[in-house]
């Protein structure tokens, strides 16, 4: 071929030369683009190979993701199976549960109302044995304050005998028609004071209540030289009419006191005898008896007229004497007492005689024995 190209290239002339090269130019273009042709061909079918692959490996992935998703579809469609299996045994539990729900809330609501009924009942039943127990209650109180009265009327029968017994033959006590009991003071008290009276022989002697005591202790006075003795009472009538029927010594002096309400500590109101601490300022006693003013309404302290002179009204040896002390009010005017004497480093000792009334004596160690007789 190259061999007539130049053979043609001598015997033709030049513009057939020309044309030989231009068509020789074209064919070497021709070539070129079929060489690239064939080259995009190549790389075209390469490529859409190389597609053809990816879309085999795309399509095998899909098929392999489909087959998962049927078998996840088959086992999501075995679960839902289950679940409709499940879910009619739970309904068939549920049915059966709200069955015996039903059955649960009638046994229930019977046995509120059996629990209901023997509530009542047990209420009534309650109510009826509170009642019992109070009425039984108030029974044994009754008996227990009729025993304890009883006993007080017994002992206080026995301090009679004794205290007659006792002033038989009396070298001082002549008139001994007393009326004791109620307001006026017991045997107890008559029989403790006259052997006060009689043993210890008190010279300073001071009475609160002008009553029984005072015919008792009127008697000893108007018969022992040197003995003084102040009689405090609030009642003007009383002490005329006590003068008219019985007669004192010129050496008793009654001091008349009007009553007045003051308080003393945690008590708002304590009953007293106005103007006591002026009366008797500067006196001294070694017999004091308490017996006034009223203190039966006196619940925290009563009579602390002389609980308010302690200790400057006694003499070294002394002797007071209570009577009511088994009130609280006097209760807690004694036990005042004792300490006010304790806090003054006074030693003391106490005693107590009891009838229908009680009565505490305070007194010092040399008349000690008058606490226990």
């Amino acid at each position: 071929m190259g061999a007539i190209k130049e053979l043609l290239k001598k015997i033709l002339p030049p513009p057939v030369r020309t044309f030989l090269r231009e068509i020789e130019g074209l064919q070497r273009l021709t070539e070129r683009q079929a060489h690239l042709l064939a080259e995009g061909q190549d790389r075209t079918i390469k490529a859409v190979e190389r597609q053809a692959e990816e879309l085999a490996r795309l399509l095998g992935e899909q098929t392999e993701r489909a087959e998962s998703l049927r078998r996840v579809g088959d086992a999501l469609t075995e679960q839902v199976k289950n679940l409709h299996r499940a879910n009619e045994g739970l309904a068939d539990r549920l049915e059966r549960l709200e069955k015996s729900q039903r059955e649960t809330l009638e046994k229930l609501e019977s046995l509120r109302t059996e629990v209901e009924k023997g509530r009542e009942t047990l209420h009534a039943q309650t109510q009826q044995a509170e009642a019992q127990r109070k009425a039984l209650s108030a029974a044994v109180e009754q008996a227990r304050k009729q025993s304890a009265e009883g006993a007080r009327f017994a002992s206080e029968a026995v301090w009679a005998e004794t205290f007659n017994n006792t002033v038989n033959g009396s070298a001082w006590l002549k008139n001994t028609a007393f009326s004791p009991g109620r307001w006026a003071v017991g045997y107890p008290v008559l029989y403790v004071m006259y052997r006060v009276l009689n043993e210890a022989r008190p010279q300073r002697i001071l009475e609160l209540g002008l009553g029984q005591s005072t015919r008792m202790i009127g008697q000893y006075v108007a018969t022992h030289e040197g003995v003084e003795h102040v009689v405090v009472e609030h009642d003007p009538e009383w002490i005329a009419f006590f003068k008219n029927d019985f007669a004192l010594s010129e050496r008793t002096e009654i001091l008349q006191l009007d009553r007045e309400m003051v308080p003393y500590k945690e008590a708002e109101a304590v009953r007293v005898f106005q103007g006591f601490r002026e009366a008797l300022a500067g006196k001294k006693f070694d017999f004091i008896f308490i017996d006034a003013p009223l203190g039966g309404d006196m619940k925290q302290y009563a009579r602390i007229d002389v609980l308010r002179l302690l200790p400057e009204c006694l003499n070294e040896n002394f002797v007071i004497m209570i009577d009511d002390a088994e009130r609280g009010g006097e209760s807690h005017t004694v036990a005042e007492m004792e300490k006010r004497l304790r806090e003054h480093g006074i030693l003391c000792r106490r005693g107590r005689y009891s009838g229908k009334k009680d009565c505490v004596l305070i007194t010092t160690d040399r008349w000690g024995f008058l606490t226990s007789m």
